[in-house]
C-alpha cells in the first residue's frame, strides 16, 4: 500500500463517511481534469461508525452491497481511498534534528503520538508522514524557534490503527478493488485545495465534516499547527469550535515577528461552515487575528464540462482522484 505516493495515479476516487459512499471518475485531458462521473449510495443509520479505536464497518454486508452497486458503472478496479477523519489520528511534530529515513523517523513519531497527542498506538498502527522542511528564509518568520533550539523540519503524521485500515482494504478486495493511495479526507481536501490557497505569510485551513472539524495552520508554506476535535452529528457551533481553534493556536504560536503588518488572515472553509459571505471575525479580540472566511471553488481545479458535485462525500471522492 502507498498511502501518500502511489505507485500510479487513478482515475477513481471512493470516500467512506457514515453517511454513505461516494465515487468519482476521472477523465485525464491534457492541460485539465474533467470528472467523467459521480455515483453515491447513502448508508443506513449504524452501517458505519468511524473511530480510530473500533471497528468501523458495523454491518459489512450492507456496505459491501452498497459498494457493488456503486461500482456498476465503473471498469477501473484502481482507485484512491478517502477515510473518514476519526478512523486516524493527526498530529504536526517539530524537529530539530530529523532522520533522514522513514523507517527511523517512525518510532519517534510513535513516542511523540503517545507523549505529546496522548494517543495510545498498538504495535500494529501504521504511521504515514509527509515532510516539510522549513526554509532558511523564514528562519524568525515562522514558528521556528523553541526553548530548546531551532526547528528545521515539521512532520505531518496521520496514524492509524491496522485493525481499522484491514477493515476498509478487505471490503475493497471483497468487491475486487485495489486501493493504491490511502488517506484521510482533511488531508486529500488540504492537498486538492492548495493550488487554490494564496500565498499568504499566514493562512489557515479548515476542513469541517458532519462529525468532525480539523484545522492546519500554514506559516511561509510549511503547515506548523494541526488540531482535531470530533462532534455530534449535526450538533455544535461550527463557528464558535473554529474560534477555539484559532484562540487555541494563537495562544501555542504567538505571532511575533510573523504578525501581519495589514489585512484580515485569510481561513479557507471546506465543508460545513461559516459561509464566504461573513465580513471577518476575531478569535479572542485581537485586532491583528481578523479571519477571512474564504470558500474555495473546485471549479476551477477541474474541467468547466465536469459533472455537478451535490455533496460534501462527493467532494472527498474528487480529492482523492485528483491527488497530489
Amino acid at each position: 500500500m502507498s498511502v501518500f505516493f502511489p505507485v500510479h495515479r487513478p482515475r477513481v476516487g471512493l470516500s467512506f463517511s457514515e453517511q454513505g459512499l461516494a465515487l468519482v471518475e476521472l477523465q485525464r485531458g491534457w492541460r485539465k481534469l474533467e470528472i467523467a462521473r459521480v455515483a453515491e449510495r447513502p448508508l443506513p443509520e449504524k452501517a458505519l461508525h468511524p473511530s480510530a479505536t473500533e471497528p468501523n464497518i458495523l454491518q459489512r454486508e450492507i456496505v459491501e452491497q452498497e459498494l457493488r452497486v456503486l461500482l456498476q458503472q465503473t471498469s477501473d478496479r484502481t482507485v484512491a481511498l478517502c477515510l473518514p477523519d476519526r478512523a486516524c489520528h493527526l498530529a504536526i511534530f517539530p524537529f530539530e534534528t530529523l532522520p533522514p529515513r522513514d523507517r527511523d523517523r517512525e518510532p519517534i513519531l510513535r513516542w511523540r503520538f503517545q507523549h505529546e497527542e496522548h494517543v495510545t498506538l498498538g504495535g500494529d498502527a501504521q504511521i504515514i508522514q509527509r515532510v516539510f522542511p522549513v526554509p532558511r528564509h523564514a528562519s524568525g518568520t515562522t514558528a521556528t524557534e523553541k526553548p530548546e533550539g531551532q526547528v528545521t523540519a515539521y512532520v505531518l503524521a496521520m496514524a492509524i490503527r491496522r485493525t481499522v485500515l484491514d477493515q476498509y482494504q478487505r471490503l475493497c478486495e471483497q468487491v475486487g478493488l485495489l486501493p493504491v493511495s490511502i488517506s484521510c479526507a482533511a488531508l486529500w481536501m488540504f492537498d486538492f485545495y492548495r493550488p487554490a490557497m494564496v500565498q499568504a505569510a499566514e493562512l489557515l485551513f479548515v476542513h469541517q465534516a458532519a462529525d468532525s472539524m480539523t484545522c492546519f495552520a500554514i506559516r511561509q508554506g510549511v503547515p506548523v499547527f494541526c488540531r482535531s476535535k470530533a462532534r455530534r452529528l449535526g450538533q455544535g457551533d461550527p463557528r464558535r469550535e473554529i474560534q477555539s481553534t484559532v484562540q487555541f493556536y494563537d495562544d501555542l504560536y504567538p505571532h511575533g515577528e510573523a504578525a501581519p503588518s495589514a489585512g484580515p488572515i485569510p481561513l479557507y472553509l471546506v465543508g460545513d461552515g461559516p459561509s464566504r459571505s461573513e465580513a471577518p471575525w476575531s478569535p479572542g479580540g485581537q485586532a491583528s487575528w481578523l479571519v477571512q472566511p474564504i470558500q474555495p471553488d473546485w471549479k476551477t481545479l477541474v474541467g468547466a464540462r465536469s459533472e455537478s458535485l451535490q455533496t460534501p462525500e462527493a467532494l472527498c471522492a474528487l480529492a482523492c482522484a485528483v491527488g497530489r
